[in-house]
């Protein structure tokens, strides 16, 4: 697609042609680049640079690629490629590219629902107007203190509070964020919170009694597989997965789940680039897929709970940017998600007054059920 424009920066410079190209099924970075007009020398500047910021192999249907050419010359002057959550990278297509990543202002909504449970939980959450998503991220979450294949008779019901993230032009701009969960049960009453984003934990409370509280290493990460068999994503063979998912944009920040000495930084096999941290004697918390490393960390480095350590990558064995994360004991991997009693109980100090975060979300759901 042709458009022309002037630029507005200056009432003598020339009109600028638009070419705009979108990315199908099986295009490259250079066969997206190429339906564009630029010449060869010109695309391979451009992916260079774009490198930097984006690795051309997660291109995805969808990612859009302008490049805007000046009239007369028909030299090109910019290249914008436009990737997932309306993140854009700018190329200035000088004598020496220069490139720059462009955040968009993500509108953030709040929503809440209740519902009683009369059918499947994905086909209450569709009919509540709530993400179907949810299903799979609340039985990970939960899982197995509720195990949903037979805790559910019919009857159950369910508020949820929850985040969405939007573009300026309402599109979706990432998944959006369970806040509370509470799931009443006949016998028992089941709740799980995160109050921030930021709070890289989730607690889980039954009857009102912290029982589970689950590690969230990296912002805004959603657990996308659990730990134990499963059909590996990239191989399809059924293996062992010795830790845990959490799909997250490349570039979100991961940080350490508790305090610890880094013994090991650098690439290893499917993991990629990995971070080990020992959290004590024989307990090793293992970062892996990740982008890059935090600058001036290095092995025998010190770390705090909290404490950013690196970035979500696709490096090593993945289908996507995300964060592996595991917990070794005496080199045997653990279920980091399994519940109080796992090793890191003991490890994870208590983040703010918990009783009063709960009631805290409590308030929140039933004042944005009734706005």
């Amino acid at each position: 697609m042709r458009v022309k424009h002037k630029d507005s920066t200056s009432p003598d410079a020339s009109a600028l042609v638009e070419l705009v190209a979108v990315a199908k099924t099986g295009d490259t970075l250079d066969g997206l680049l190429k339906r564009t007009e630029l010449p060869a020398e010109v695309r391979a500047a451009a992916i260079r640079a774009l490198s930097s910021e984006f690795n051309p192999k997660e291109l995805r249907p969808g990612h859009e690629v302008v490049v805007r050419s000046d009239e007369q010359e028909g030299e090109p002057k910019e290249l914008v490629l436009t990737i997932d959550a309306g993140v854009k990278i700018l190329v200035t297509l000088d004598d020496i590219a220069s490139i720059q990543r462009i955040e968009p202002d993500l509108i953030a909504q709040e929503h809440a629902t209740t519902f009683e449970l009369n059918s499947s939980l994905y086909a209450s959450l569709k009919n509540a107007d709530a993400p179907t998503r949810f299903a799979t991220d609340l039985s990970l979450m939960l899982n197995p203190l509720v195990p949903f294949n037979r805790a559910f008779k019919g009857g159950e019901v369910f508020n949820i509070l929850w985040h969405e993230y939007l573009l300026p032009d309402e599109r979706e701009a990432k998944p959006p964020a369970i806040k509370y969960v509470r799931i009443q049960m006949p016998e028992r009453v089941i709740e799980l919170v995160r109050s921030s984003d930021s709070d890289n934990h989730a607690r889980i409370y039954e009857n009102g009694e912290l029982v589970r509280t689950l590690v969230i290493p990296v912002e805004e990460g959603q657990i996308s597989s659990a730990f134990g068999p499963r059909e590996h994503p990239v191989f399809g063979n059924v293996r062992q997965h010795t830790g845990v998912d959490y799909a997250a944009q490349r570039g979100a920040p991961v940080s350490a789940v508790a305090a610890g000495e880094v013994i090991f930084m650098g690439r290893r096999k499917g993991y990629g680039r990995v971070i080990d941290i020992e959290y004590s004697a024989g307990v090793v918390g293992r970062y892996a897929h990740l982008e890059d490393f935090q600058p001036n960390l290095t092995t025998g480095s010190i770390v705090s709970t909290g404490e950013i350590i690196g970035s979500v990558g696709s490096t090593g064995t993945t289908t996507g940017p995300n964060l592996h994360y595991e917990i070794l004991r005496n080199g045997r991997p653990m279920d980091p998600l399994f519940g109080s009693r796992t090793v890191l109980s003991s490890l994870t100090p208590p983040i703010g007054p918990e009783q009063s975060d709960l009631q805290g979300m409590r308030y929140t759901f039933s004042q944005t059920l009734m706005d």
